[in-house]
């Protein structure tokens, strides 16, 4: 299966339970790109090429040219303030040319809504050459616009049905073709309909 790679201003959603693939496959994505930051909300990502930071200021006073990957993986006292977390997104909306990787949709919403300025990186990021990838295990929870704004689906196995149904509104899939998704497997889609698949991540 041939699946076309995101452009540069692309914005990406991929969706799939714990364990499927998603951040791999996000990894894989983003290697070529020159300049990208992640937003680590488990802490757990440990990329080669990429330096780490725990507090916003380190990520937002760190130069660009020297360190042009970046996980940003937030101390608890950053992690549950929704005025830092609008505070890294705004940081990226002016920063420009960079790829945000965002590792879990859910853990940066509050009462079901996403940061300001994460909604302007997905909105209005592509005249700034900004590229959004949002991952998510429970597409049912998270904001529509996410889902609605991408260019690109990487569909991978969905355990529980409402997510299942609200991937079911978004793109040509049935729930038969999503609940036979097995291990690395997942499905591609774009967003004026085309949908390709299954493939199996390469790992």
């Amino acid at each position: 299966m041939r699946i076309v790679a995101p452009s540069y201003r692309d914005r990406v959603t991929i969706v799939g339970k714990t364990g499927s693939g998603k951040t791999t496959l996000a990894q894989q994505l983003l290697q070529p790109r020159p300049h990208v930051v992640v937003y680590d909300a488990k802490g757990l990502l440990q990329w080669p090429g990429y330096t780490r930071f725990d507090k916003l200021d380190d990520c937002i006073y760190a130069k660009s040219n020297v360190t042009p990957k970046i996980i940003y993986a937030p101390r608890h006292s950053e992690l549950i303030n929704f005025d830092v977390i609008n505070r890294f997104f705004q940081w990226l909306y002016l920063r420009e040319n960079t790829t945000v990787y965002v590792d879990e949709v859910y853990s940066v919403c509050h009462r079901g809504e996403i940061p300001t300025f994460y909604h302007a990186l997905l909105t209005r990021g592509r005249e700034l050459n900004l590229s959004t990838f949002s991952s998510t295990q429970r597409p049912k929870q998270i904001p529509a616009v996410v889902l609605s704004e991408s260019e690109h689906y990487y569909v991978f196995q969905l355990m529980l049905p409402q997510d299942r149904q609200r991937i079911r509104e978004m793109l040509p899939v049935t729930d038969e073709q999503l609940r036979g998704l097995r291990g690395h497997q997942f499905f591609y889609a774009t967003a004026d309909g085309a949908m390709m698949g299954p493939a199996t991540l390469q790992v």
